[in-house]
């Protein structure tokens, strides 16, 4: 008997651009902001609408000066890598278990094995088991074996994953702002169904896909069977007889999940109604 055991870690790689931090979104929207909209002093964000040199702050009294001060300094002081919640680390684990054996006339091997992964990306990852048996034999003229193969995964992904538009999980990731943190005092995520109940000074968007990541769900399940005969039979020296039969059978269900009391799941437009889809798809053989 053999027995194998491995564990690893999958890391996120890291792009070749670097997003800006806080600090540097602040200034770059402070030396755009007067050339965005002049005629309106309408800038890009708050690091120019509360900028000291923004006229209407210059202009104000000292009470809106000494807010506007307090606002920047409070943001200086959030700086999100959203990364952090739509990534990790992800583990891995595989166990493989086997035997074999037999005497003069019969051969046996038999392995079992486990595969655990955790995906890169947050609520992403897989479960696969596998069974394998084998047997062979030989008695004077007559020979053969068996082959039998069982095999279960469960995929797990982010629903919604291949999306590139606002409130997609993984687009989130580089449209967010450094300094929108997601969650008010009291734990809340502030998301666009939500976001005016709160003082926000930024559009929300990778709270929007963090809102859609916890609230739904993508899953695979597929189930395998492998079944194979072989027959030999010496009727002459130079003469032999062989037969072969097979079985495969294989049945992939999917189903995708989106909370209908979530934000995400009361949008009234496919494919964001909250809802569960279920797929099925099976195929079967017999070759000869």
């Amino acid at each position: 008997m053999n027995f194998n055991s491995q564990y690893g870690l999958s890391k996120l790689t890291r792009p070749k651009f670097q997003m800006m931090n806080t600090q540097q979104r602040l200034q770059f929207e402070e030396e755009l902001g007067p050339f965005v909209d002049p005629d309106n002093n309408e800038g890009i964000g708050p690091g120019w609408t509360y900028s000291p040199k923004n006229p209407d702050v210059a202009g104000g009294t000292s009470a809106y000066k000494a807010r506007a001060a307090q606002i920047l300094d409070s943001l200086r002081g959030i700086n999100v890598d959203w990364r952090d919640y739509f990534f990790r680390n992800g583990k891995f684990m595989d166990q493989q278990v086997n035997i074999s054996g037999g005497g003069e006339h019969v051969r046996f091997y038999s392995s079992a094995g486990y595969y655990k992964q955790e995906g890169v990306a947050i609520r992403s990852g897989l479960d696969r088991y596998t069974l394998k048996n084998n047997v062979d034999f030989d008695k004077g003229k007559l020979s053969g074996g068996v082959n039998v193969t069982l095999g279960y995964t469960n995929s797990k992904f982010t629903e919604g994953v291949g999306a590139s538009r606002v409130g997609s999980s993984m687009a989130s990731v580089y449209y967010a702002l450094p300094y929108e943190y997601p969650y008010a005092p009291d734990g809340t995520l502030i998301h666009f169904g939500n976001e005016d109940d709160y003082f926000i000074l930024d559009q929300r968007e990778g709270s929007a896909g963090l809102e859609r990541l916890l609230n739904s769900s993508s899953s695979s399940e597929l189930f395998n069977t492998n079944v194979g005969l072989n027959l030999n039979y010496q009727l002459l020296p130079t003469l032999k007889v062989h037969t072969r039969l097979g079985i495969d059978y294989n049945t992939t269900t999917g189903q995708d999940y989106i909370n209908p009391d979530s934000y995400y799941g009361s949008r009234d437009r496919d494919p964001t109604l909250g809802e569960r889809d279920y797929s099925q798809k099976t195929i079967s053989g017999l070759p000869m």
